[in-house]
This record gives C-alpha cells, structure tokens and sequence, in this order.
C-alpha cells in the first residue's frame, strides 16, 4: 500500500533488506523503467503484476526479453531474468508492475 500511494505521486520508493531491492510502477505515471547493470541491486530481475493484470510488458537488454506481452497474476514468465546488456528497458502501457531485483533465486 505505501509503495502503491509513492507510486501514485511519481514518488520514487522502495522496499529494501539485504536481499531485494522492490518497486511499484504505475504504466498511467511512469510507464516503465530503465535499470543500468552497474547500479542494479543483485544479480536477478523479476516482474510482477499486481492488483490484476499488466498489459503491454516489454523488455529489453535481458536474457528474456519480452514484447508486448499481458502478465497475469500467479505465473511465473518473468520470475528471475537477468540483464545482460548496459541496462535493462521495461515498459507497458496498462496495469501496475512490481520490479524486484534480487540477490537469490525465486524458489516458488
């Protein structure tokens, strides 16, 4: 929820341990992000819908990029992705996207 109000002003928040780094993106404000792999937090990069589907997700610079694609709640698509490129582009164009760039692996 706090992430969800930050989100909702273009405040840049996160939720941080020692593990993971985790974002909220709202596609009617920021509409993606962009993540360098030299300030990246971890080796891995996972997105994930909340509250419902996100549409239009694409990325780039990333071992599995992606194009245009609905995520759906439950699904594990784009669980631990890794940038392989200068940086990671993520867009999308409707929904809300948790980005969580992570020391471990998901074990889910």
């Amino acid at each position: 929820g706090l992430l969800l109000q930050a989100a909702r002003r273009g405040i840049p928040a996160y939720l941080v341990d020692e593990t993971n780094r985790i974002r909220l993106l709202l596609a009617e404000v920021d509409g993606g992000c962009r993540i360098r792999r030299e300030e990246q937090f971890g080796t891995y990069l996972s997105m994930l819908p909340c509250f419902g589907i996100a549409q239009g997700v694409s990325c780039e610079g990333m071992a599995y990029p992606l194009e245009k694609q609905d995520l759906f709640p439950g699904r594990s698509l784009t669980i631990s992705n890794e940038v392989t490129g200068k940086e990671a582009v993520i867009s999308f164009e409707r929904g809300q996207l948790l980005v969580i760039e992570s020391r471990d692996r998901w074990n889910g």
